[in-house]
């Protein structure tokens, strides 16, 4: 015999998320995710490890981007560009997002798990108005006129073998004036923020299944049987 509940069963709460405990109150975001084809571990190394300015897109947008200042400091490349990057082409991995000059600070890294990165500026400036900050300052930073932004990468395992790689970006401003500076520039440029995060998606899941899925953007390799031609993937958007 089956016995009915009078009351439904609770719902499994999930464990909450670096980003949440960071920033749990934001002025604007935006999410994607995809299904990798490796387990938590590696698609972390890939997380870490993957030239993220592989995509043809993801460097259109860049460069594009950051074109005024470049005219304006008649600025080249002065270091020399990894060996396994095109010669002229700059690279950028998460591996070295705090290093160097460009403003971003770990703030949270639990390997397989999550990875948070923040950056502190006037993004709405030609420059970027970028201001260098620790860990530790950039959750206390309350400079009037400016804006905080949070990188989120948290993995999720997805089946056997498999996992869910989200990624997050959050901003929060400082004031009034700056936020108000700040969703004329999020009008522009979230369409442009999107395309970023999935194309670093891809360039991630691409290292971490080392190329075995015949469209990156898909979430699983093709269907194959033995013996038979290689059947066309079904086009999934992870």
């Amino acid at each position: 015999m089956t016995r009915i509940q009078d009351q439904p069963s609770p719902v499994p709460t999930s464990p909450r998320l670096l980003i949440d405990e960071v920033m749990p109150w934001f002025d604007a975001n935006v999410v994607q995710h995809i299904v990798v084809n490796a387990d938590a571990g590696e698609t972390y190394r890939a997380v870490l490890d993957a030239d993220l300015m592989d995509n043809r897109m993801t460097h259109l947008m860049v460069t594009v981007r950051d074109l005024p200042n470049r005219l304006r400091a008649g600025a080249h490349p002065t270091e020399e560009p990894p060996d396994d990057t095109e010669p002229g082409r700059p690279a950028f991995r998460m591996r070295d997002a705090a290093r160097g000059n460009s403003g971003w600070v770990v703030l949270r890294d639990e390997p397989g798990v999550e990875l948070l990165a923040g950056l502190v500026g006037q993004f709405w400036h030609r420059d970027y108005g970028i201001v260098p900050v620790s860990p530790e300052e950039f959750v206390s930073f309350d400079r009037p006129g400016y804006a905080k932004t949070l990188a989120g990468l948290a993995l999720h395992p997805h089946g056997e073998g498999r996992t869910l790689l989200t990624y997050e970006s959050r901003s929060v401003c400082t004031d009034a004036p700056a936020r108000r500076r700040f969703a004329t520039y999020w009008l522009v440029l979230r369409p442009f923020v999107r395309l970023m995060l999935r194309g670093a998606l891809v360039s991630m899941k691409r290292h971490a299944e080392h190329g075995a899925t015949a469209r990156p953007t898909t979430s699983f390799a093709p269907l194959r049987t033995v013996g038979s031609t290689p059947q066309e993937p079904t086009p999934t958007d992870g």
